[in-house]
């Protein structure tokens, strides 16, 4: 998936709250590969974010989009439904749906497990894409970002698109890429002293690895009690390359 030639790595903590156009998701950017400050820090809110990805097609540059959130659902689901194993198939009967909810009460309609993907269980993620926690983030990411880009040009990795597209969208996990690095990826939302403590050990993690993180924005980091800020750092972490399986060209994959 990432080749080791330099492109602009984005970190996105992602939000499928209805927030009535609140800006509720974190991207942060940095270059990549190497050592290297942040060079950027914003809220946006899913349309901002959707012209954004669409804006760094254009630049001529490299871009590699990090997100929080599932990008496809489990292949039982699929066979439940009807829906070819076929990334852009799922992405468009999920666009089908007017809303999350409608898309969440159609799928219990079959089958009212939370099945966990392939990627779900080498990656040890805590929770399965349609999951009550986390189904609007997985149906609004794919809905109303990824399948809009992916007909412009953006590959989703590793699901559909150019090879050679300079600009891609991943999935990635920020409690996955604590859990690889060894670190507890539990205990750094909230307030209170040990949850400043943790926030405050996980940026200087980042910053062992290569992650130049301000002062300001650290402490903007620190004083976050939701997390979010911090989520989207996180995924400044180097990605990691690895052969997929088969099964991910439709349930993709976390890097």
């Amino acid at each position: 998936m990432v080749k080791r030639t330099p492109f602009t790595l984005h970190g996105v903590a992602f939000s499928g709250a209805d927030s009535a156009g609140a800006p509720k998701i974190r991207h942060v950017w940095r270059a990549w590969p190497g050592a290297s400050p942040i060079l950027g820090s914003e809220k946006l809110d899913r349309n901002g974010l959707r012209r954004r990805i669409e804006e760094s097609t254009r630049d001529g540059l490299s871009h590699l989009w990090r997100i929080d959130t599932p990008l496809s659902i489990a292949r039982e689901h699929l066979a439940a439904q009807g829906v070819a194993e076929e990334w852009n198939a799922i992405a468009a009967w999920m666009a089908s749906f007017p809303s999350a909810r409608d898309w969440r009460r159609a799928m219990r309609t079959t089958d009212r497990k939370e099945l966990r993907r392939a990627c779900d269980r080498a990656r040890s993620t805590p929770l399965a894409p349609t999951n009550l926690r986390l189904f609007k983030k997985t149906w609004a990411l794919i809905a109303e970002v990824a399948h809009p880009l992916a007909s412009k040009g953006v590959r989703i990795e590793p699901c559909t698109g150019d090879n050679n597209a300079r600009v891609a969208i991943c999935e990635s996990n920020t409690a996955s890429t604590l859990d690889t690095a060894e670190i507890p990826s539990t205990g750094y939302r909230g307030a209170g002293n040990a949850a400043v403590s943790r926030r405050e050990s996980i940026l200087t993690w980042l910053r062992t690895r290569g992650v130049g993180i301000g002062a300001e924005l650290a402490q903007l980091a620190v004083d976050d009690t939701e997390g979010d800020i911090l989520d989207a750092l996180i995924l400044m972490s180097d990605p990691v390359c690895t052969v997929t399986p088969d099964v991910a060209a439709f349930e993709s994959w976390i890097y």
